[in-house]
C-alpha cells in the first residue's frame, strides 16, 4: 500500500512585517509535522491568504490571491486572515469569494492545528512533528 503523499499548504502574505512574521511561524510548524510549504499561487490542499487591508489596492490584491487560490486548487481548504478579514465587511467578503475558513488575526496560531488535526485524522500525517 502506498503512502499518501504530505499535504501542501500555500501561505501567501500580503503587508506589515507582521504579517510576514505570522505566516513564517505558521510555515515552521507545519513543516515540522512534515507538511510541504510553497509561498506561491499553486495546487495546494490548503491555501493560506495572509491579507492586508492598508489601502484600496492592498484589499484588491487580497481578493485577487483568494479568488486565484480558488481557481488554481479547487478542491482546497481556503484559509483568509489577516487584517482584510478583520474590516468590516471582509467576512462576508471572504465567503463569497471563496474563503473556507475565515479566522481573526488573534486566532492565526490556531490555523496549524486546525490543519494539522484534519491531516492526522485523514492519515496523512503522523501524530507529531518529525525529526
Amino acid at each position: 500500500m502506498s503512502e499518501r503523499p504530505s499535504p501542501v499548504v500555500a501561505i501567501l502574505t500580503l503587508g506589515c512585517k507582521l504579517n510576514q512574521a505570522d505566516s513564517q511561524a505558521l510555515a515552521r510548524e507545519l513543516l515540522a509535522h512534515g507538511c510541504q510549504v510553497i509561498d506561491r499561487p499553486a495546487p495546494a490542499d490548503a491555501v493560506i491568504v495572509n491579507a492586508c487591508s492598508v489601502t484600496h489596492v492592498a484589499d484588491r490584491k487580497s481578493r485577487h490571491l483568494v479568488r486565484l487560490a480558488r481557481r488554481l486548487a479547487p478542491e482546497a481548504t481556503i484559509v483568509l486572515t489577516g487584517c482584510y478579514e478583520q474590516n468590516g465587511s471582509g467576512h462576508d467578503l471572504g465567503q463569497r469569494l471563496g474563503a473556507d475558513w475565515l479566522v481573526a488575526n488573534a486566532d492565526k496560531p490556531a490555523i496549524a492545528q486546525r490543519l494539522l488535526r484534519r491531516w492526522q485524522a485523514q492519515g496523512r500525517l503522523g501524530a507529531g512533528p518529525t525529526a
